[in-house]
């Protein structure tokens, strides 16, 4: 039995499946795989850039082509089996021609390649950790989808140390992340949210652009502390509606694999 999200290659995995020596299984996803959006500073501070890159963002084929179909695409935050996270949200579908509409509501037209605004190539910085090989692979594919509609991403392979120094100083539009997993989603990964941390949290520094962060706080630390079963479940869904409304914690985060490895 495997536990934990990195210990084995899905190569690795795929191979085990493929061996008859072998009887393979996965379980009910466990957390989900992000895309976190800096709504503070930069082009993702307008929810019409966030909502264009959720729409071109392919992730079946990201699923298919780079993790052999063991990730699945998410729609949500967390996944449905995890307590409270069953909502019934619109999810956002892959859509080029609505990507590059949500682009020109922001005000950009497009240049030779990319698009530009005020004489500047709409370019987003996607740092990644160096070591961690699948997050380069990622991001390279993604990088290659946001080029079909005219986003420039340029990714920056960090030393850990000098990645999280970064994210904590908001030096990124774009990065990987992940739901913290059974058994802390949703609780301790939206409070992760709504907390400041002493040596930096860029879960909760990456919204601090939203215009309804205070109040979404607010509500997040009074889930955590209601008593009443039906009230907790109205907060979850109001909390969980406003992130996926703001573009999917798409005010920062974009789900996009429930996983289970």
């Amino acid at each position: 039995m495997i536990y934990g999200n990195g210990l084995i290659s899905y190569d690795t995995f795929k191979s085990y499946q493929e061996d008859p020596k072998y009887k393979t299984a996965i379980s009910e996803p466990m957390s989900t795989r992000l895309l976190m959006f800096n709504t503070t500073t930069g082009p993702l501070s307008d929810i019409n850039l966030r909502y264009a890159l959720t729409y071109a963002t392919d992730k079946k084929a990201i699923s298919e082509g780079i993790l052999n179909g063991i990730e699945k695409p998410a729609d949500t935050i967390f996944a449905p089996n995890m307590p409270h996270s069953k909502q019934d949200l619109k999810p956002f579908e892959y859509n080029l021609d609505k990507a590059k509409e949500y682009i020109e509501k922001a005000g950009y037209k497009m240049g030779k390649e990319f698009y530009e605004k005020d004489g500047k190539m709409l370019t987003l910085v996607f740092p990644y950790i160096a070591t961690k090989t699948l997050d380069k692979q990622i991001a390279e594919y993604i990088q290659g989808q946001w080029k079909k509609i005219g986003v420039n991403v340029e990714i920056k392979a960090l030393e850990e140390k000098n990645f999280w120094e970064e994210t904590d100083d908001l030096k990124y539009n774009v990065l990987l992340n992940y739901s913290w997993g059974a058994p802390w989603d949703p609780h301790a990964y939206i409070n992760a949210m709504a907390t400041v941390a002493e040596n930096g949290n860029p879960d909760y520094e990456a919204q601090l652009g939203l215009p309804m962060k205070k109040e979404l706080d607010a509500k997040i630390h009074q889930v955590l502390v209601e008593s009443d079963p039906q009230k907790v479940e109205e907060l979850y869904k109001e909390i969980l509606t406003t992130l996926h409304e703001a573009s999917c914690l798409c005010a920062f985060n974009l789900p996009i694999y429930n996983s289970s490895l």
